[in-house]
């Protein structure tokens, strides 16, 4: 969806694409491309079960993998990696991953995610730099220059300025002062659509 052929046909297309997912389990390959949006409708992550989902290299890298995310599904169970190379503009939120995830590799540059579990390793792989807030991982493997991790739980490394253990720059913050999660859309047995609003919270 919204331009994978050729690598980054429909980059600047006025093409648009949200695609909800229902909750239960849905054995499908989603390849998230340009000006794309995958959404669980489920009142947890794990309401909604993706097999696969993507987003690959573009022409080699994944420095023009913009404009493109993914919100309240899980994904791992059929990749024991899951390749979410992206740059700028890519959100992942309130996302669970069983097993790994590889942020990038050519190139790659920036990316945020948020509220979200990584029950294996983030690979930064080409990454320059991150922004991580309020997840939980099993561990973290170095990318290329600067990450910042915020209120994050797991195997988060410890502020340093590329001489520690990470190899590196990295800052971490153990607590996010105030916080509010993005408001997320769900439905009930009836067919009913409901805007969540989460409340905001502090030093989480």
């Amino acid at each position: 969806m919204g331009g994978q052929s050729s690598c980054d046909n429909g980059q600047f297309s006025n093409s648009r694409y949200a695609l909800f997912f229902k909750p239960g389990n849905h054995n499908c390959n989603v390849n998230v491309g340009f000006y794309t949006q995958v959404l669980g409708l489920g009142t947890t992550p794990s309401s909604t079960v993706l097999a696969n989902l993507y987003s690959p290299d573009s022409c080699g890298n994944a420095l023009d993998n913009f404009w493109r995310g993914v919100e309240n599904v899980e994904i791992g169970h059929a990749q024991t990696n899951v390749p979410w190379h992206v740059s700028q503009a890519a959100p992942m939120r309130r996302t669970r991953v069983v097993g790994d995830i590889t942020l990038g590799t050519g190139w790659s540059s920036g990316g945020f995610m948020a509220n979200s579990e990584v029950t294996g390793t983030i690979y930064a792989g080409s990454q320059q730099q991150y922004f991580y807030r309020n997840n939980k991982m099993g561990n973290f493997v170095r990318g290329a220059w600067n990450f910042v991790f915020v209120g994050c739980e797991g195997g988060v490394p410890a502020t340093n300025c590329g001489t520690g253990g990470s190899g590196v720059p990295a800052t971490t913050i153990n607590q996010t002062p105030i916080m509010a999660e993005k408001p997320y859309i769900t439905i009930d047995n009836n067919g009913r659509y409901q805007l969540n609003i989460p409340h905001y919270k502090t030093n989480s």
